[in-house]
């Protein structure tokens, strides 16, 4: 197998060969075109420069002529209709000498001149039966009756090319030579940090997170090396991550077993009793029909409790599997509360209650009414459960940054610190401090949860001087 090394420096010197084949190649075969492109706008130049000054006459129009060969290193040749030479701006025109257009041009120029008369102006190469005298050309129209022919012969440019491919070729051997040596000595170089990281990557895969890569470069080999050393930093977290996960799924399995006990307790409690009053029923144990009635009455408020029960807990599941559609509207905040308020001013009265309500005019939120009526319905009945005689129930709006914030506050007596996380999972119990009387599920500050969460926002609870103090917050509404 060869090493990288070989590789990199077999790379270099067939990009090199590559590149000088391309180069002279392209010497070759493209620098005539691309100096026949690139001359096309001098030649123009040239062209109009001598129709400028037709007005002024021949002598003037000789002048420019001579001039403009000579500044340009054109040969510039005035012809009449037939292509003989009236004026050129070669010296052996000046001389006195008789000068005739080349054979090839001049066929070139009486097959186009249908095209001259109509005022077309021809620029391009044009081959003569010696390559040697190959030239560049512009011929057009300077009046109805002479023409102007300028010419660049391509004999010097080729001479340049083939000076140029000589020592392209030459140079490039050298270069060769030079680019394997310099290759071989910084290959070695890339090829120890190279033989480092492989070690360390050896060393990560027998489990062994201690190594780490010291190169100090900020090129790839340097990336290369942080992240090896990034990969070993994070197999370490990761385990510990993974310990961490472990004792989470065993808590969520001890909630799991808590919420199948609560079930199964809640269940049996109300069946059981359905059974008892079910079987005094049928063996006759109510003696009037005032007791028979009584005895029916239990039976269907323990069946309305197990449907509460079954309700709670489907909403539950729907909850967790995000099969609860919510309806966002714009939602009048004190109206919910006015609502909520409203529908449990018979029982805070029974129970010498005072619920208080106090929001800014104006706060709305985007949310679902009918399932933050849920919410608050919890929250409510909860706080009037645990509120004693002549205690006060406020609920209370504000706003916070792009948050609507709901507290409801109960007097009464606080609930103890190592409970507060837990209130709001299933079926948790503050048998201690609070209770549960009937009537509850278990479920309503879980179901409370569940759907402030999906709104996107938060809920807690703490503990206050006159009590306990429950919060929820939602979005505010757009356009606030």
């Amino acid at each position: 197998m060869r090493s990288i090394r070989a590789k990199l420096t077999l790379s270099a010197v067939v990009l090199l060969v590559l590149f000088m084949a391309g180069l002279l190649i392209s010497n070759r075969l493209l620098l005539e075109r691309f100096y026949v492109l690139k001359t096309r706008a001098s030649f123009q130049a040239v062209y109009e420069e001598v129709q400028s000054v037709l007005p002024a006459g021949p002598g003037r129009l000789e002048e420019t002529v001579r001039a403009a060969g000579a500044d340009s290193g054109y040969k510039l040749t005035i012809v009449d209709r037939a292509g003989k030479v009236k004026f050129s701006s070669a010296p052996e025109f000046a001389d006195g000498r008789h000068l005739n257009l080349p054979r090839e041009q001049r066929e070139f120029f009486l097959e186009h001149r249908p095209e001259f008369d109509s005022g077309r102006v021809i620029y391009g190469a044009l081959e003569k039966s010696s390559k040697d005298e190959a030239l560049v050309q512009l011929i057009g129209p300077l009046d109805g009756r002479d023409f102007l022919v300028v010419t660049q012969p391509l004999k010097q440019l080729r001479a340049s090319a083939r000076i140029a491919n000589s020592f392209f070729l030459v140079m490039g051997l050298g270069m060769l030579l030079l680019a394997a040596a310099a290759v071989l000595l910084l290959s070695g170089g890339m090829i120890r940090p190279i033989l480092e990281i492989t070690n360390i990557a050896a060393a990560i895969a027998g489990m062994d997170f201690s190594r780490r890569y010291a190169g100090k470069s900020r090129d790839e080999l340097g990336l290369l090396g942080e992240s090896i050393n990034t990969i070993a930093e994070r197999l370490s977290e990761a385990i510990t991550g993974l310990r961490a996960a472990n004792e989470q799924l065993r808590h969520e399995m001890q909630l799991q077993k808590r919420f199948l006990a609560g079930v199964s307790h809640d269940f049996k409690t109300p069946v059981g009793l359905i059974r008892g009053y079910a079987e005094s029923l049928v063996l006759g144990m109510a003696k009037s029909r005032k007791e028979q009635k009584e005895l029916a009455g239990i039976i269907i408020a323990e069946a309305d409790r197990l449907d509460r029960l079954v309700n709670d807990i489907t909403y539950m599941v729907r909850m967790d599997s995000r099969e609860v559609p919510l309806h966002l509207e714009r939602q009048n905040v004190p109206a919910l509360l006015q609502s909520a308020a409203a529908r449990f001013s018979p029982a805070a009265g029974k129970g010498g209650v005072r619920v208080q309500i106090e929001a800014e005019p104006g706060l709305a939120a985007e949310a679902d009414g009918q399932r933050i009526m849920q919410v608050l319905d919890n929250l409510l009945a909860n706080a009037l459960r645990h509120t004693g005689a002549e205690g006060e129930v406020l609920l209370e709006a504000r706003e916070t940054e792009d948050r609507i914030l709901i507290e409801i506050r109960n007097t009464g007596e606080p609930i103890a610190s190592e409970h507060l996380p837990y209130l709001f999972e299933p079926f948790y119990r503050v048998e201690e401090s609070r209770p549960r009387q009937s009537g509850g599920s278990g479920l309503g500050l879980a179901i409370v949860k569940g759907i402030v969460t999906a709104h996107g926002g938060e809920c807690g609870v703490r503990n206050t001087p006159q009590g306990v103090l429950f919060w929820f917050s939602l979005p505010r509404a757009r356009g606030d």
